[in-house]
């Protein structure tokens, strides 16, 4: 693909905005492909043409409501970042049309590193052009590859974190910054919703996480002060309370402990995404002996652990070990006497190959969350893609028994102190593989069992598949499966959403009736709707109606589709559950049943 230009069709498609979409000095709205989000403008002196620079106090600062305890803040600027997939072949003269439309600059249409994601900058410094940019941009191109987003600046407020390597985590807050590994390399918000949570408290405080894992553990490291308890060591069958190691040039063990729970706001490196969960260290030297001995200090006769990340796989499985993991899924972690089950998260393996060929274990059994890796363009880890480093070249496994994907390339974290571990002199290290993606899940099942601490363990397995979000559903076959609705060889059930996974919010699948009417329901999962006609309609008049499974119908409207190509529902007023949306032509044909998620 050529590095300069993008969207071979975006010149022929300019058209007005929506007027549901229009901008007033009041509030702005923009939609992301799949949700209206409304915002409140706090600063709109900063809105038109400012001749100078947006500094971060300059910018566009919105407050956006989205079903949280408290409203997020963002700021943006002028900058807008679009990403495009390799399908959409670049085209100079729909290029060159579609900038001067929005007066934009494209910073890094140079970029060698990553030419599928570009830069932009409105050259007016208008906020509100920007905006109408994206848009415009998500509106016409949703679903097809195609995708706009801001630069939000300070997603959380700058002075709640001090940790000075956070902004390399860009899979926990992301505005567009340079991703660490890569120079010249810069990506949209394409964060898993985490630090939301933390701005609600969602840390991960007062769950306790198994690390069944390899080389030792550093308890004094500067960032992981007070976050281990007292573990077991499968090799010796003793205690593990103190440091120690079993290879002192690499530190796979607390690679993985930082990921999940490092310390956060304490002038140190880098954050957990559960940074107030406790981490057990469970040492293994990869036998069978070491690794029954651990499982065995798992459940409630001993560490009563709510959740186990096993950042390992094997070619063959073990019975013994089987039965202790199905075990530990049926009686494990015990509450108010009830067995609610330990959650058991695992990685995939990294040799590039389907699960037909190489079938991992345990991540394989049906009790275990099986986690692929993802790069940061939300799509599999592969060999020699954009994503390789020098001499570096891997691939994450995929295939039918994999449940998802989460980040697993650069993804920042604790390496034993000093000169051990994998960087001499460095406390920290960039960790990559699925190894690193398993303890981003296994920290996010940490946030939902803090929200949710009654759930079982299917509860939260089934959450955190169900929420995930359907990234490159335009290459990655969702529908490839019957048994497995809504999974692909590629991502699983997808990419994994940590806000989404806590409160509840159900992905699902945009899907079209079989019929010719080209109708999709765009559901934001919140009290509003957007029935969208893709094709040319024959009739003008519809009728959408919302039942509730007793056969009900709660809510009827009719609407006329002229010179719009969408229709938007409200309603608020009901109350959480899961409602069916029926739509139809005026001859009450082409039906589309949908279930429908609301939350309060």
């Amino acid at each position: 693909m050529h590095k300069k230009y993008f969207l071979a069709a975006l010149f022929l498609c300019f058209a007005f905005l929506p007027r549901a979409f229009s901008l007033q000095s009041d509030n702005l709205v923009w939609f992301d492909g799949e949700k209206k989000i409304s915002a409140e403008i706090i600063n709109v002196e900063s809105l038109l043409n400012n001749e100078t620079p947006l500094k971060n106090n300059k910018s566009l600062k919105i407050i956006i409501s989205e079903e949280q305890d408290k409203p997020a803040v963002y700021h943006i600027d002028h900058h807008l970042f679009l990403y495009f997939d390799e399908k959409n072949q670049p085209d100079k003269e729909a290029t060159e049309a579609f900038f001067e439309k929005y007066n934009l600059n494209c910073e890094n249409c140079s970029n060698e590193q990553n030419p599928q994601v570009l830069r932009l900058n409105q050259k007016e410094k208008n906020i509100i052009k920007t905006v109408n940019a994206i848009n415009f941009i998500n509106m016409k191109y949703a679903g097809s590859g195609i995708k706009a987003y801001p630069n939000r600046i300070d997603l959380f407020s700058p002075d709640m974190f001090n940790d000075f390597y956070l902004r390399n985590s860009w899979y926990v807050i992301n505005n567009g910054q340079r991703i660490f590994c890569y120079e010249d390399t810069y990506l949209g918000d394409i964060d898993l919703g985490i630090s939301q949570l933390w701005e609600n408290n969602i840390t991960g405080e007062g769950v306790k996480i198994g690390v069944i894992d390899f080389d030792g553990f550093e308890f004094a490291h500067p960032d992981m002060s007070e976050r281990f308890l007292e573990g077991w060591d499968g090799v010796q069958n003793a205690p593990y309370n103190e440091h120690s190691f079993t290879h002192n040039t690499s530190a796979h063990g607390m690679a993985v402990s930082g990921i999940i729970a490092a310390n956060a706001n304490n002038n140190e490196g880098s954050a957990g995404i559960a940074h107030q969960a406790k981490i057990i260290p469970l040492l293994v030297d990869g036998s069978e002996i070491s690794l029954l001995r651990v499982l065995d200090k798992v459940g409630p006769d001993h560490f009563n652990l709510d959740i186990l990340n096993m950042s390992f796989s094997y070619h063959s499985s073990s019975e013994l070990v089987e039965i202790a993991i199905k075990n530990l899924y049926a009686n494990g972690r015990v509450l108010n006497g009830q067995p609610l089950g330990t959650v058991m998260v695992s990685s995939y393996g990294n040799l590039a190959t389907p699960d037909s060929v190489n079938l991992p274990f345990p991540a394989s059994m049906s009790e275990i969350i099986s986690v692929g890796a993802s790069a940061p363009d939300d799509r599999l880890k592969q060999v020699n893609d954009s994503w390789d480093l020098p001499n570096f070249s891997w691939g994450s496994n995929y295939g039918n028994y994999m449940d998802v994907i989460a980040p697993g390339v650069c993804v920042f974290t604790t390496d034993f102190s000093g000169n051990n571990g994998y960087l001499t002199g460095h406390d920290y290290v960039a960790f990559h593989m699925t190894s690193a993606a398993a303890p981003v899940v296994s920290a996010i099942a940490a946030l939902v069992l803090q929200a949710n601490p009654n759930f079982t363990a299917t509860d939260i397995k089934d959450r955190i598949l169900s929420t995930a979000d359907k990234v490159h559903s335009e290459d990655y076959d969702y529908f490839q499966n019957s048994d497995k609705p809504g999974h692909s060889l590629e991502a699983g059930f997808g990419r994994v959403n940590a806000f989404k996974a806590v409160y509840g919010e159900t992905t699902g699948l945009t899907t079209s009736v079989s019929h010719s009417s080209g109708i999709k329901i765009l559901n934001d999962l919140s009290g509003y709707l957007a029935i969208q006609f893709s094709e040319p309609q024959s009739a003008s008049k519809f009728t959408a109606e919302i039942i509730d499974f007793s056969g009900r119908v709660l809510y009827k409207t009719d609407f006329n589709v002229t010179d719009s190509d969408y229709h938007e529902l409200f309603f608020n007023q009901f109350s959480t559950g899961i409602y069916i949306l029926r739509v139809s032509d005026n001859n009450f044909r082409f039906v589309q049943n949908e279930k429908v998620f609301l939350k309060n």
